[in-house]
This record gives C-alpha cells, sequence and structure tokens, in this order.
C-alpha cells in the first residue's frame, strides 16, 4: 500500500489586515496557495502515477523531505509525458528525485507584488508557473500563475 502525504488546507490565523485590495491592503502568497499532493523524495515513478492518478485536478505535486520542507516539484503533463517515453519497467521503478524539478519557493507572508518583482529577475520565467508556498519552511500550497494573475511586462 502506497502512504502519501495527504494535502491538509492551510491553517491561517491571520495577523495582518485583510486582503481585500479595495482597502489598499496586501494580497499575501499564503492567501493564494492552494494545496496540491505532496510525495516523499524515496519515492519512485510507479508511486506518483498512483498519487497523481488519485488526485486528477491538481497540476502538480511537491516532492517533501522527512521534515515535510519542499525540494522537488512535479508538474503532471511534464511527469507523464517523461514516463511514456522510455521503458516502462524501467521507468516505474527510476526514482522520482531524478524526474523532480527544482522549485521556486516563497514564505507565506510574501506580497504578490514581491513575489512578482522577484519572478521578473529571473532569467527562465516560464519554468516557474508553479511556485511552491511555504509556512515555517513545510510546505503549505502552491500558487499557479498565469498572464491573467501575473502578466510579466518587459
Amino acid at each position: 500500500m502506497i502512504k502519501s502525504f495527504e494535502p491538509k488546507l492551510p491553517q491561517r490565523r491571520s495577523n495582518r489586515p485583510s486582503s481585500n485590495a479595495s482597502h489598499g491592503a496586501h494580497m499575501y502568497a499564503g492567501d493564494l496557495a492552494r494545496p496540491v499532493p505532496r510525495l516523499n523524495e524515496r519515492w519512485n515513478c510507479k508511486q506518483t502515477t498512483q498519487l497523481l492518478n488519485s488526485y486528477a485536478a491538481s497540476p502538480c505535486a511537491v516532492v517533501c523531505d522527512a521534515k515535510d520542507r519542499p525540494i522537488g516539484l512535479i508538474m503532471r503533463d511534464r511527469f507523464f509525458l517523461q514516463i511514456t517515453s522510455g521503458d516502462w519497467h524501467t521507468m516505474n521503478e527510476l526514482p522520482i528525485t531524478r524526474l523532480m524539478n527544482e522549485p521556486f519557493i516563497v514564505d507565506a507572508q510574501c506580497t504578490l507584488a514581491q513575489l512578482k518583482e522577484q519572478l521578473i529577475r529571473l532569467p527562465m520565467r516560464p519554468k516557474h508557473r508553479y511556485v511552491v508556498v511555504t509556512s515555517a519552511g513545510q510546505s503549505n500550497g502552491v500558487i499557479v500563475f498565469d498572464e491573467r494573475l501575473c502578466p510579466i511586462v518587459e
């Protein structure tokens, strides 16, 4: 049986002003983070496939270490393309750490303006469409950016 890290809805203890944009308050990364499945760094591709199939609506999964700190990101579409392009038996046993991407990580207290500034400075912006949000160093969810939410102007 495969034991997964169940996505947990973050418990938000707000010690900051409301994120209501009409009052001029800032919106924070933690406000937009949505839960995604988490998997252990020791997993293989077969276990990851089963997890992603269990969470069909999730665009990605976060690879975490033993202390629930994010160390990698598995993007659903890219993952399935990679595992179907090789020998099925070999790919099933491949450690997930071989296929994960390096995550772009921000703290839940980061404002969206600060996050946008960080994304603009990155040389490979399209690669960082998914931003892993942490709280106290542990995975808290993912923000999926698109042009409507965070247009990048040159």
